[in-house]
């Protein structure tokens, strides 16, 4: 019991660490501005629409300051951590099959939205409304403002970050202690709440369960980090596509079964693969 509690105390510890830094570059970016704008220092309204306005910089000072505090705690061990993220080349076809389903997530996702949006069961909730309403404001902060800025942080630097983090080192702890599918099935649920917004957790959550999968069949991190940059960056696109359906419920239902056929043939795919490997291994080592 007690390696237990160890174990998930110290995922807690880093999931605590990205957040409080969160905390922190929020305060330093919120000082930062009422310098700036000394003249509108005691505007709460004011300092707290520009912050939102400068979410992405939060966001990148965050990643800074929790990736200090992170390799001070670590300190000699860090590089047996990272060594141990398995930051290792994998092939064009894997590197083809993360795009493929990190856009194919996106797509899955949206498409579940709108269907949600467009329910009745949608119009007659106010919660499902509020939900929504919080969920779209937190993300419309984070992808808003000059494009460019958006696809480095959100889109590439952010995926990089949190697989590290989830994937490389929470993950890779809790394999030492618990099964494989209880690790992949744990730091997907830590990955969901850290989130702090329902919508955004739900599908995390999720979205968790797979990158772990497939970091654990394809023994890289590459693979997790080239699906979640993928996912972040495709709004745009995914947006331009689902827009071109207009107000078709019947087109969308027919993308979502694509994108849900498309992540299952490839989650196969890789499976398959794992599986073959894993085998030609036995084999040799029964030989010798």
């Amino acid at each position: 019991m007690k390696k237990y509690l160890k174990m998930l105390g110290s995922a807690l510890l880093l999931i605590g660490v990205y957040i409080v830094s969160q905390i922190v570059a929020g305060a330093i970016l919120g000082i930062v501005i009422a310098l700036i704008n000394i003249d509108k220092a005691n505007d709460i309204a004011f300092l707290q629409q520009t912050l939102n306005a400068n979410v992405q910089y939060l966001m990148l000072l965050g990643i800074v300051i929790s990736t200090i505090i992170i390799f001070i705690g670590y300190n000699k061990r860090m590089k047996d951590k990272i060594k141990n993220c398995n930051f290792t080349p994998i092939s064009f076809k894997n590197v083809s099959f993360a795009l493929i389903i990190g856009f194919m997530f996106n797509i899955l996702i949206n498409s579940i939205f709108i269907l949600i949006q467009t329910s009745q069961t949608f119009v007659n909730s106010p919660e499902l409304q509020k939900a929504f309403l919080n969920y779209s404001e937190k993300v419309s902060g984070l992808i808003n403002g000059n494009i460019i800025t958006t696809l480095l942080i959100i889109g590439v630097l952010v995926p990089v970050f949190e697989e590290f983090l989830y994937r490389g080192l929470i993950y890779k702890r809790f394999i030492k202690d618990i099964n494989i599918w209880a690790a992949i099935i744990i730091q997907a649920i830590l990955f969901g709440l850290s989130h702090l917004n329902l919508i955004q957790g739900i599908y995390t959550f999720l979205f968790g369960i797979a990158l772990g999968l497939i970091y654990h069949w394809v023994k890289s991190i590459w693979a997790p980090i080239i699906i979640h940059i993928t996912f972040n960056s495709a709004n745009y696109i995914v947006g331009l596509v689902l827009s071109l359906l207009g107000n078709s419920i019947f087109g969308v239902v027919i993308t979502l079964i694509i994108s849900i056929a498309s992540i299952l043939i490839i989650l196969y795919r890789i499976k398959k693969d794992y599986d073959k490997k894993n085998s030609e291994a036995i084999e040799i080592t029964s030989i010798a």
